[in-house]
């Protein structure tokens, strides 16, 4: 069923990047490759992962943005998180950012066979709370393993549909015309929560740091009592089928008997 549920996933997702335009997994690694140009806006940025267990908050608070109303995050999401995108489509309303990863983000997949992603959130002002989880660990000798999450990078917009005073010019137009002038390249992402249309970004100098916390993970000296209580949950369980089964039957083929003596 899971494997059903991924490959649907998959179909979806590419359905819509034909649609929405999204450039696949290429989408933000090939812009980050290039020299982006940087702004000299200096801002402050404070993260924390909140929350116990597998499931935290990821706050990130902008400081110091003055009149800017937006920004626009790329987070590395480690193979160690995922990003349940079906759970921040629903919390829109709620006040949850709108993200744009670099592919399908498949939730079943544990941490040694799980890719990393990189993620476009779009932040509405200065405080972003972005849902992420912890993917299961595979076995080890240590109880507890300690994961992270790298620092952002941060984008605030430079060109914008605001800013195109002649409308007869497009957005994409303006963006090439500001990289050859100043000899970098925007990042181009889009405006607010959905993929078109697209906006030039400047990348932000900021102090952030990387968040980790701490994943229980199992042991390995576990194995030998995990696999005989699972072989033995599962001895019982089917000697009490086939008791259950066969005594049904017998019920049946006695009570079939009682009615031909009847008559």
């Amino acid at each position: 069923y899971n494997e059903y549920k991924s490959y649907l996933r998959m179909f979806v997702f590419t359905v819509l990047s034909l649609i929405m335009g999204v450039h696949g997994r290429d989408r933000w690694s090939e812009q980050l490759t290039g020299h982006l140009c940087r702004s000299e806006v200096a801002v402050t940025v404070t993260r924390s992962l909140d929350n116990s267990g597998f499931h935290k908050d990821l706050v990130t608070k902008v400081d110091n943005l003055g009149n800017i109303q937006s920004t626009f995050i790329l987070e590395n999401i480690t193979s160690d998180f995922y990003i349940d995108v079906d759970q921040v489509k629903e919390g829109l309303y709620l006040g949850l950012p709108a993200i744009f990863p670099d592919d399908v983000i498949d939730i079943e997949k544990p941490a040694d066979v799980s890719p990393s992603h990189i993620v476009g959130v779009a932040g509405s002002g200065s405080h972003v709370t972005l849902p992420v989880h912890h993917r299961y660990q595979p076995a080890s000798q240590s109880a507890y393993k300690s994961v992270c999450l790298p620092p952002p990078r941060v984008f605030i917009p430079v060109i914008t549909r605001d800013a195109t005073r002649d409308p007869s010019r497009p957005t994409e137009e303006l963006i090439s015309e500001y990289n050859e002038q100043h000899g970098c390249s925007l990042l181009v992402a889009p405006c607010s929560t959905t993929n078109r249309p697209e906006c030039g970004w400047a990348e932000v100098a900021t102090d952030a740091v990387e968040q980790c916390s701490t994943v229980p993970v199992g042991m390995m000296s576990h194995f030998t009592l995990v696999w005989v209580s699972t072989l033995a949950t599962v001895v019982i369980a089917f000697t009490a089928i086939v008791y259950y089964v066969l005594k049904d039957s017998n019920s049946v083929s006695k009570d079939s008997k009682d009615e031909r003596k009847t008559e």
